[in-house]
């Protein structure tokens, strides 16, 4: 008996890679089709409207904001600044002559409240030594009220 069969794995191979090689063209240009399509789509688009419609809390919402300040060159950030004209602009605003006066005043104020209870300080020593002096004790001089600290009004 002869048999048919022989010789044919070859054809029947062939004719099993025929759709195999079909589908890797039919993807590829399928593929192509896509990016073709996708690029047209996107021209056409209004970037404006696209933007426009996101919602930029929910994104944001999703940002690591450390991960973020860790890739940001400080120092590229301090030598974009104009500190000088900052400096000037600052001071504009403040009325630094205004706030030397308050400052000085206060310290004034807090000098000759500090001088005047020296001072009463002193009294008091200076007339507890002249009754151990005099050798007085708890008389007219120890019943009289002491005055306190003068404070200014």
């Amino acid at each position: 008996m002869v048999n048919v069969y022989r010789g044919t794995g070859f054809v029947v191979g062939a004719l099993l890679a025929v759709p195999r090689l079909a589908l890797r063209t039919a993807d590829a240009a399928l593929d192509a089709v896509v990016r073709e399509v996708f690029a047209a789509v996107v021209r056409r688009l209004e970037i404006d409207d696209v933007v426009a419609r996101v919602d930029v809390d929910r994104v944001v919402e999703r940002v690591d904001v450390d991960a973020v300040v860790r890739r940001v060159d400080i120092d590229a950030v301090v030598d974009r600044i104009d500190l000088v004209s900052l400096v000037v602009d600052v001071l504009a605003e403040i009325d630094v002559q205004q706030i030397a006066r308050e400052a000085g005043s206060g310290m004034t104020r807090e000098t000759v409240e500090a001088v005047r209870e020296r001072g009463i300080r002193a009294d008091r020593i200076v007339d507890h030594f002249a009754d151990r002096l005099l050798r007085r004790t708890g008389g007219a001089r120890a019943a009289a009220p002491r005055p306190g600290p003068v404070r200014p009004v």
